[in-house]
C-alpha cells in the first residue's frame, strides 16, 4: 500500500485530470473487453493480436496495464477500513493479473499445438513420454482458460459497480461532472437509461440542474459560449 510520505506531487497536483483519466480509460478497457467476451462466448476463442495489445509488456504497456497503473498511484491510499476506492484499485490490480495469465496461457497453446503436432518415431521413449506430458499440460491450461475469461468478466463487473458509487461522490472534480455529462451514451451503456440524471441528483442534493450550471460556467470561463448555451438548455430541462 502506498504510504503518505511516498506519494507523487507531480500527479496529485493534476488529480483531477488524472481521476478523469483513468475513468476514462476504464471505460475504453471495458469496452475492448466485451467485444472479446462475446468472441469467446460464440467461438470459444478471442483475439491473440487484440489481447496482446490490450495488456501489453513492461517495455510497451498496453491500456489495461496503464489502468492498472494509474489506478495504483491514485486510488492506493492508506486507509483503516475498506472503501470503494481501495476496492475498485484492487479490483483492476486483480483483473490486470487474471488477464495476464490468460494472455500466457493462450500463448503457450499456440505454440505447444505445433509441437503436438510433430510426432516422435514410436521406437523413442523419451520423446513419447515428452509429448505425453505436453499433452496432459495443454489439457490443464484448455481448462483454466474459461475460468480466467469468467474471471475477468466478473471482475469488470464489479469494478463497474464499485465505479458507479464512487462518480456521485466528485462533484468537485469539474472534469467527472464534465465526464458524467458528456458521455451519456457511455454511462447508459453500462447503467442503463436515466443514470446521468440519476448521478447528477446524487452529486448536486437532488437538483442535476447544479450539475449543467457548473459545467456552464467552466465552459463561459474558457469562451466556449456555443456549448455553455447548449447545456443552458439542459439545465432548464432538466429543472423543469
Amino acid at each position: 500500500m502506498v504510504r503518505s510520505k511516498d506519494l507523487n506531487p507531480w500527479l496529485e497536483e493534476r488529480r483531477e485530470e488524472y481521476m478523469r483519466d483513468m475513468i476514462e480509460n476504464f471505460f475504453y478497457c471495458k469496452s475492448i473487453f466485451d467485444q472479446q467476451w462475446k468472441k469467446f462466448q460464440k467461438e470459444g476463442k478471442v483475439d491473440w493480436e487484440v489481447l496482446a495489445t490490450f495488456i501489453g509488456t513492461a517495455e510497451e504497456k498496453g491500456d489495461l496495464w496503464q489502468l492498472k497503473d494509474l489506478t495504483h498511484s491514485l486510488l492506493d491510499r492508506p486507509t483503516e477500513k475498506l472503501t470503494h476506492e481501495f476496492a475498485f484499485e484492487r479490483c483492476i490490480h486483480l483483473l490486470f493479473h487474471d488477464l495476464m495469465s490468460f494472455k500466457e496461457h493462450v500463448y503457450v497453446l499456440y505454440q505447444y499445438k505445433d509441437i503436438l503436432a510433430k510426432r516422435p518415431s514410436s521406437k523413442d521413449k523419451e520423446l513419447t513420454l515428452a509429448l505425453k506430458n505436453f499433452e496432459e499440460m495443454i489439457l490443464t491450461m484448455e481448462k483454466e482458460i474459461p475460468r480466467e475469461m469468467e474471471l475477468a468478466r466478473k471482475l469488470f463487473d464489479i469494478a463497474t459497480s464499485l465505479l458507479r458509487a464512487i462518480l456521485p461522490r466528485l462533484k468537485d472534480n469539474i472534469l467527472i461532472v464534465k465526464f458524467i455529462i458528456e458521455e451519456k451514451r457511455t454511462l447508459e451503456k453500462h447503467y442503463g437509461k436515466g443514470v446521468v440524471e440519476e448521478m447528477l441528483k446524487e452529486m448536486f442534493e437532488g437538483k442535476p440542474e447544479e450539475g449543467y450550471k457548473a459545467l456552464i460556467g467552466w465552459y463561459k470561463k474558457r469562451g466556449r459560449e456555443a456549448l455553455a448555451t447548449k447545456f443552458e438548455r439542459q439545465a432548464k430541462k432538466s429543472s423543469s
